[in-house]
């Protein structure tokens, strides 16, 4: 795992551009908007979007195939994926915590610690369900293929949620109060109970790609 780890790290020192390019962006919405959740949710789904595109890269030219005739299992390469992925999002939550200090400091703006947990928490579920629902359709699909699925996923999940809000509507059953009840709940139980979900996603999400990685053939 390590020398994949360091592969990874290498794909990523190359990358400068992309991360200028993030950079930039990252600090015209710090500077321009006080809500800064856009740009925490920004600078965190695209570090996550790269470690996907790290197995593009691992797939071009047939790599996968001479991947495998190194001394790297099947399993060590997916976990590996997903410990490279977690690495990326704690790597861009710290930097976007770093860029919130500095702007709200240049400012002279309160620093907002409980805003900053909410912003933090918030960017961090969307990554961990990015990185638990993408890898798999990543390693099944491959490249292009995987993005028509990603759609077709996220479309399915958008579908059932009407559904489910249709099926409360027609059942005479108050989402807006179950809503509040959970808005009504300490930041800290939301938080911890979001993190938990957002662990059980990403190992259930290990699992399918396990399964999915032992029957592909390259």
């Amino acid at each position: 795992m390590k020398g994949m780890l360091i592969k990874d790290f290498m794909l990523l020192k190359n990358q400068k551009q992309f991360f200028v390019t993030i950079l930039v962006f990252a600090f015209l919405f710090f500077g321009m908007y006080d809500d800064t959740t856009f740009a925490f949710t920004y600078i965190v789904v695209l570090c996550t979007l790269f470690t996907i595109s790290t197995i593009s890269y691992d797939e071009y030219d047939n790599g996968m195939s001479y991947l495998f005739t190194l001394p790297i299992s099947r399993k060590g390469y997916v976990k590996e994926k997903y410990v490279f992925g977690i690495i990326s999002i704690c790597i861009a939550l710290i930097a976007s915590t770093v860029l919130y200090f500095v702007f709200r400091m240049a400012k002279n703006q309160d620093y907002g610690v409980q805003e900053l947990l909410i912003q933090l928490f918030t960017s961090l579920m969307v990554a961990m369900f990015m990185l638990a629902f993408s890898l798999p359709i990543q390693l099944k699909f491959g490249a292009e293929k995987s993005r028509i699925a990603l759609l077709a996923v996220f479309g399915c999940i958008v579908a059932m949620g009407i559904i489910v809000v249709k099926l409360g509507e027609s059942m005479n059953l108050d989402m807006g109060s179950y809503l509040a009840k959970v808005n009504g709940m300490r930041p800290q139980m939301l938080i911890a109970a979001g993190i938990l979900i957002g662990i059980f996603a990403i190992f259930i999400s290990c699992l399918i790609s396990l399964r999915i990685i032992k029957k592909k053939e390259f």
